[in-house]
């Protein structure tokens, strides 16, 4: 699984419930694994590469806008994101 660096106006609580993956936020990327909890305030930039099977939790506060996630579902489709060629 993998989600592009992007930006979103809602905050966002990540819960790695089991895996490992390379979390984005800002320009910083770290190793996240089973019990890791992320918060990424609204507006900061965030993404996600899955290393093994993810299973996670994630709150988004307001929340997602879900017309903006099948912009962003398209785009990754058309591989218009940095990676997802």
């Amino acid at each position: 699984e993998y989600i592009p660096v992007h930006r979103a106006d809602s905050d966002m609580v990540f819960l790695i419930w089991e895996g490992r993956a390379d979390f984005y936020m800002g320009d910083q990327v770290n190793q996240v694994a089973t019990g890791h909890v992320i918060t990424v305030p609204a507006g900061q930039k965030r993404g996600i590469q899955a290393r093994t099977k993810v299973i996670a939790l994630v709150i988004y506060s307001p929340p997602l806008d879900l017309s903006l996630r099948k912009q962003l579902e398209e785009k990754i489709e058309r591989g218009e994101l940095p990676g997802t060629t």
